[in-house]
């Protein structure tokens, strides 16, 4: 039998809903119906407030649902040509839970774009990606660069001497000072995608987990691991000349924020 609640609900995402394009932080793209609230943002900071530009976006669960993507922070809606980036925890506030409300910022659109996809490597140089034919709003902010060794999604890398990119170690046999994380992994030589901060998803992180586990545990800060190259671990390594590295935090299960810090030396 019909839910009743969302028989009632889907006439009116039809009658007001605006075509959307939901983009999760995985890279998966669900195409859906929003109703829009657009408004200023205000932010407290110390003593004053900061006013941004943004919006309250309200669509079905179900459609996220059936796609299997639970809405975090760091997703991203395409809206016509407007790009708008999911801030703090969606909330489900109706009584029936049949609505996820997002609360967004507008993401600037770029001035310019290179015109190349997919991206050509000359010598391991480094090419910045804004994309007009990449997936919406996806890799804006992201880098191409030829692997120095095969590289998978999830790894912490850096750019060597060599302009290649390479694992990060906190053992010292390789440097321990990470550049960024993997989006698209490659066979050595071939053109690699990563950023310097930025949430990647895996399904099963257990080949980069010291601990072997397939998932993350979400709310945990994660470090470079002493033992996997590009690897990561929940306890910072001890041992006397090592490297201690943070490398992010878990958002999801599946999801690793990552935003390196300084590496200190034991």
């Amino acid at each position: 039998m019909a839910d009743p609640f969302q028989a009632a609900l889907d006439p009116i995402f039809a009658i007001l809903g605006t075509p959307a394009t939901y983009i999760a932080i995985g890279g998966s793209t669900v195409p859906l119906q929003v109703i829009a609230r657009r408004n200023d943002l205000v932010t407290g900071f110390g003593g004053g407030e900061w006013v941004s530009d943004g919006a309250l976006f309200e669509l079905r669960a179900a459609d996220l649902t059936a796609a299997g993507i639970r809405p975090w922070a760091g997703d991203r809606l395409l809206v016509g040509d407007d790009l708008f980036e999911v801030q703090g925890a969606p909330v489900r506030g109706d009584p029936a839970r049949l609505v996820w409300t997002l609360e967004t910022v507008q993401i600037p659109a770029p001035t310019s774009y290179p015109q190349f996809d997919p991206p050509t490597i000359s010598g391991g140089a480094v090419e910045t990606v804004l994309g007009p034919n990449a997936p919406p709003g996806v890799w804006t902010g992201t880098y191409v660069t030829a692997a120095q060794v095969t590289l998978a999604v999830g790894q912490i890398v850096h750019v060597n001497a060599g302009g290649r990119l390479t694992p990060c170690r906190a053992d010292g046999t390789a440097t321990a000072d990470p550049a960024g994380v993997v989006l698209i992994g490659a066979p050595a030589g071939e053109p690699a995608r990563w950023a310097t901060e930025r949430p990647v998803e895996r399904a099963d992180w257990s080949t980069l987990l010291e601990s072997g586990a397939a998932t993350l545990v979400p709310g945990t800060d994660y470090f470079l691991s002493a033992r996997i190259a590009g690897g990561v671990t929940d306890m910072p390594p001890s041992a006397p000349g090592w490297w201690v590295v943070p490398v992010g935090f878990a958002v999801a299960p599946t999801v690793l924020h990552v935003q390196p810090g300084t590496p200190i030396q034991l």
